[in-house]
């Protein structure tokens, strides 16, 4: 079975929680289980997420969304953030000892919206769940809730035994990016709902009230106050303490450091339970009772409503089918997600990195996962491009980032050499061309054309893309050409000019931006190529060359911008180099930036305490996509899917050397450590996003500046993949058949079309590919906005109309059975010297065709 983990079936599932007072539902078809006991979890809904590591049951982190970011985090160094504990957990059978559960591994079942883990102590089985209320509405999720936990303990001896459960949460703050701790709350008890409330007030935590509250069995005894849990460092519980002490405190008494403990006590017949809920929010004063009220009597039903909302996610639009269990999977899993990553923050649901260990908005984790998004959700992209629009400044600067912080919601605005602006273009046209919605691109207009000479002003006199950060990082600082940032610019600039053509910009500007693509195109071959290296390399502090391999300089494959020898070469260097077959593509090498400190101004080890760690030579998702891709344009498309299996997918990644149920944003990558492979932020954003993006590029779903079209040279391992692909605005069924590298037959709905580009305003249901021998000519690709073709079959003849701005230079691939006699543009021959034709095998010609656009529209006929 490719997935030997995977729960595909509800009495598997349902095996698996034993009793079935789990609650992971049967929506959870996706569900992975993990025995490994080192795994890091995360899962979240939009208002709370949770964070745990080795594979324990009880959170190091629980972070809150509403009013305003905050979590309950007792850690004092991000790297050693997995010893935070703030729940404990306490049993007692009987009159016997009273222990700690849950500090140690147990096995769990995992998907990105709920995890539920298991364990058989002695003769009671554990299971303890956590998922999130909160139910989808129109405007995003109505019900400002928070996390439910879920403890159950069942008797499996066969003597009855009274159970005696404590839980315990310190509630204590950390408020969000300043980290300060606030350890100082108000708190009281309502015992209509059996809730403790903790009240901050304190302005940097936005005066925030965290609640703790039961949802099934009442609890016996209650505490709110942590001094009076803990003597010498340790429980008052556990060491045999009274109890009868624990009591109220009045809200008019001081401030006091807060906890929330309880004491559950059930007399257990052999197979009966005692089942604990608690539910846990953050809100303001004012809504906090009625908050509690609220969860109290619907948190069980919303936690089903948020559940179901992402698995309709993950199994809803887009189908994905390739054949390959291990593939298709994890398309479920990306989706989800997707789903599932979207918080709330200052009034607004929007993508956040992480569940739990980010609570803040980051730009580029939107549109990295928004460039995947174009293909099947335009809602969510428009939503999201809107929003970006909406926070950028007077100047139509967009932010990097926006978060809370001390006193106030806070925008850092992307500057000159922030690739914000570039990606910005590129999802922005991306929405375009799979949207054809000119009113959005004219209110990002400005914003977009200010990304883009903002951006271009950081040009260097010596024609490159300068930039004070090494590769894609946001970290380090030794200013200097960049090929990462020229290469993103040569791209940003071919889709301003598909966009401006839209807009109808003056010809003469557009013709400007495409001589600046063409420079800077010279200027990165000439400039940054190291021919020693055989890879493009960067220049720090203007002149001091850089022999470093980043990772960042795949872009130039993925974008075609480098002569073909040039980019076998560089995808052969980042192989040998870059590439680890059980992890993924490693972000640099050499991985010596722990020693490089003080030559990038790098403060307090944020690139990675050792070689191998985060940015330090650390595997990130994207940098393993950009190689597939990279594979892929240089013509190894086996490769490239071979290395999506191996090191994309949940099951590839479960394969690895310390493999678990994951889509990572980065590893511990150095096989001389003891945590060769360990993962880390396990349901990483981007890390499904550039999963989709990538299986639909490398399954025939492809894009250029100009254009969306459909490939033929597919990965022999998925011959027939079948996929959902929005085309101007609405979502088209994509069906391939047959084999081989062309494309014997294309049909929109039945109907016999010649082209694998896709035209634009034409919205075809249902478009097959049967691959073959070529039957007739079609075309291939084209660089300049496509309207629509025939073939008139009397004539002999292949027509298409492009659109684009006078002087537009056009390139065409057109594949025929023979080779083409005569090539009219505008009803004017074409000399010999503007196309080449060659003979691929006995019956298949590819004819590369130049000319250019005297107006906005032109009409070629390719005549046989």
């Amino acid at each position: 079975m490719p997935l030997l983990f995977t729960f595909l079936l509800t009495g598997l599932l349902s095996g698996f929680v034993g009793d079935g007072n789990g609650y992971i539902r049967s929506d959870s078809t996706i569900a992975v289980a993990f025995h490994g006991g080192y795994g890091s979890i995360e899962v979240g809904g939009p208002y709370a997420g949770f964070e745990s590591h080795h594979s324990r049951p009880l959170p190091s982190r629980i972070s809150f969304f509403a009013p305003v970011p905050n979590s309950m985090d007792l850690s004092t160094d991000y790297w050693r953030r997995d010893e935070s504990q703030i729940f404990f957990l306490g049993l007692q059978i009987d009159d016997g000892p009273r222990r700690l559960i849950g500090w140690e591994p147990w096995p769990y079942l995992l998907s990105p919206a709920a995890v539920q883990f298991s364990k058989q102590l002695a003769q009671t089985h554990f299971t303890i769940s956590y998922s999130f209320p909160g139910r989808p509405g129109a405007a995003g999720f109505q019900t400002s809730a928070g996390m439910m936990v879920r403890v159950v303990a069942g008797n499996r001896d066969s003597q009855p035994h009274t159970y005696r459960l404590y839980t315990h949460w310190e509630t204590t703050l950390r408020t969000c990016q300043s980290y300060e701790l606030k350890e100082h709350a108000r708190t009281w008890f309502d015992a209509s709902t059996q809730t403790i409330f903790a009240d901050f007030a304190d302005p940097e935590t936005a005066n925030a009230t965290v609640l703790v509250g039961n949802g099934a069995t009442p609890p016996r005894q209650w505490s709110a106050e942590s001094a009076a849990l803990w003597h010498d460092g340790k429980l008052n519980w556990i060491t045999g303490s009274d109890t009868n002490s624990w009591r109220p405190v009045s809200t008019n008494g001081g401030a006091q450091r807060p906890a929330a403990a309880f004491l559950y006590e059930k007399n257990l017949a052999p197979g009966d339970s005692l089942v604990i809920v608690h539910f846990l929010a953050s809100t303001t004063k004012s809504e906090a009772a009625a908050l509690a009220k609220h969860l109290a009597e619907n948190c069980r039903e919303e936690a089903t409503a948020y559940e179901k909302h992402v698995s309709t996610a993950a199994h809803g639009t887009p189908a994905f089918h390739t054949g390959n269990a291990d593939l298709d999977h994890s398309v479920q899993w990306a989706k989800a997600l997707l789903a599932a990553n979207r918080h709330f923050l200052d009034g607004a649901i929007v993508p956040m990195p992480c569940p739990a260990e980010y609570n803040f908005y980051f730009t580029h984790d939107a549109l990295m996962t928004d460039l995947a998004a174009a293909n099947f959700d335009a809602n969510r992209v428009r939503t999201d491009l809107l929003y970006l629009a909406n926070k950028a400044n007077a100047e139509n600067i967009i932010p990097h980032a926006y978060y809370w912080k001390d006193d106030g919601f806070k925008t850092e605005f992307a500057g000159q050499d922030n690739w914000n602006h570039f990606w910005f273009i590129l999802v922005a046209a991306s929405y375009l061309r799979h949207t054809g919605d000119l009113a959005l691109l004219q209110r990002l207009q400005p914003v977009l054309e200010k990304s883009l000479t903002f951006t271009l002003s950081h040009l260097g006199k010596d024609g490159l893309l300068w930039a004070a950060s090494p590769d894609w990082w946001d970290i380090g600082k030794a200013p200097g050409p960049r090929a990462y940032m020229t290469t993103l610019a040569i791209r940003a600039l071919e889709e301003f000019i598909f966009m401006g053509g839209k807009l109808q910009y003056a010809p003469e500007k557009l013709q400007a931006y495409w001589a600046q693509a063409q420079s800077l195109r010279t200027a990165l071959a000439q400039k940054l190529w190291d021919e020693q290296l055989g890879y493009l390399i960067n220049f720090n502090n203007g002149t001091t060359k850089d022999e470093h391999i980043y990772v960042g300089s795949l872009l130039a494959v993925v974008f075609d911008e480098l002569a073909k020898e040039r980019q076998g070469r560089l995808v052969a260097t980042a192989r040998q180099r870059l590439y680890d077959h059980q992890l993924g593509v490693r972000m640099v090498d050499p991985a010596d930036f722990h020693l490089l400190e003080k030559e990038f101004q790098l403060v307090n080890h944020e690139q990675g305490k050792n070689k191998g760690e985060y940015i330090n030579g650390g595997v990130w998702p994207h940098g393993t996509a950009w190689y597939a891709l990279a594979l892929q344009q240089v013509g190894d498309n086996d490769a490239g899917l071979e290395v999506v299996r191996n090191n994309m997918t949940i099951a590839g990644i479960m394969r690895s050397p310390q493999g678990q149920p994951a889509m990572y944003e980065y590893r511990y990558s150095d096989p001389a450590t003891a945590d060769y492979g360990r993962v880390d932020k396990p349901n990483f954003l981007w890390a499904g996003g550039w999963y989709l993006f990538t299986l639909y590029r490398l399954l025939g779903a492809a894009e250029s500046p100009w254009n969306l079209h459909l490939r033929t040279d597919l990965p022999s391992q998925t011959p027939a993949p079948e996929f959902e692909w929005l085309i101007n605005g609405k979502i088209a069924k994509v069906v391939y058949s047959g084999d081989g590298q062309y494309a014997a037959e294309i049909a929109y709905d039945g109907a016999p079309f010649p082209a694998l580009v896709i035209p634009e305003q034409h919205t075809p249901y249902k478009i097959q590919i049967t691959r073959g021998a070529i039957a007739k000519p079609y075309l291939e690709k084209l660089t300049a906005a496509f309207i629509g073709a025939q073939w008139q079959e009397e004539q002999k003849s292949l027509h298409w109309q492009s659109r684009a701005f006078a002087g537009h230079p056009v390139s065409a691939i057109i594949m025929s059975a023979q080779a083409p006699k005569r090539i009219l543009a505008d009803q004017k021959i074409l000399p010999v010297a503007a196309f080449s034709v060659q003979q691929e095998n006995k019956n298949s010609y590819c004819t590369v065709i130049n000319y250019s656009h005297i107006s906005r529209d032109c009409e070629v006929r390719v005549e046989f």
